[in-house]
């Protein structure tokens, strides 16, 4: 059964689908509107809303819970769930696994066990995606040595639907992606206030997360450009194919 038609089935049966997005800020994404999250959400309430008769069972029963949280490891996330501020009574899970363990120096065996341990908790279907590619070769580079490849190891997982959003998102012109400027700046990442932040998308980055997400994983077309064009243009309900 398809996600969608797990979704219908499931709004049918229970007339709720609670869906989690689990991350670091990558996924809170609190610094920019609309982010990939909240794509995610519009999107999928618009399309089930063709195919029932009463819009209000996909657009009241379709929650969508945000669980980033800025500056978190997969140590963080562990814990969060395994103390319930993460509930696992879910219907579905989109978990982005960050790079953040690294500023702890978490090890690579650990994060592996980590994110292990974390799934594990579940019952529903999980989405698990890498960390899209930055806008920065050296951390880049040091990612895909460290825990790049513990992402790779849930590949061969048939429970698992896996996204490598590492490899997908280097199809696309990264300089597009990365506009945002740090006023603040952030000492932790290395980058200096007032210099464009080459860890977190912008609003067409965020669209084409989604993108990736729905065309992959529920087999809905989406236009990022469209989209996001349709929203300069103070269209209330942007269209997206």
């Amino acid at each position: 059964m398809s996600l969608i038609q797990t979704i219908k089935s499931t709004l049918e049966s229970q007339n709720s689908f609670k869906m989690a997005f689990i991350g670091d800020s990558i996924t809170s994404a609190e610094w920019i509107h609309p982010n990939w999250r909240e794509i995610i959400e519009h999107v999928l309430k618009e399309e089930l809303t063709k195919q029932f008769e009463d819009w209000k069972i996909p657009s009241w029963g379709i929650r969508c819970f945000n669980y980033g949280f800025d500056g978190s490891t997969t140590r963080d996330i562990k814990e969060f769930v395994s103390t319930g501020i993460i509930p696992t009574n879910l219907d579905l899970v989109i978990y982005l696994l960050g790079n953040n363990d690294k500023y702890i120096k978490v090890p690579t065996d650990e994060y592996l066990s980590n994110v292990k341990n974390t799934i594990s908790e579940f019952t529903c279907p999980i989405i698990l995606c890498s960390n899209p590619t930055t806008n920065n070769p050296d951390v880049n580079k040091a990612y895909e040595k460290t825990y790049y490849q513990s992402f790779l190891n849930f590949l061969s997982n048939p429970d698992l639907i896996c996204f490598d959003f590492f490899k997908e998102t280097q199809k696309y012109d990264l300089t597009s992606f990365y506009t945002l400027i740090n006023v603040p700046g952030n000492e932790v990442t290395g980058v200096k206030p007032g210099e464009v932040d080459f860890l977190h998308p912008n609003r067409l980055g965020n669209a084409y997360i989604a993108k990736i997400i729905l065309e992959q994983a529920f087999q809905i077309p989406f236009n990022p450009e469209k989209y996001l064009q349709d929203l300069k243009n103070d269209i209330m309900d942007p269209t997206y194919q």
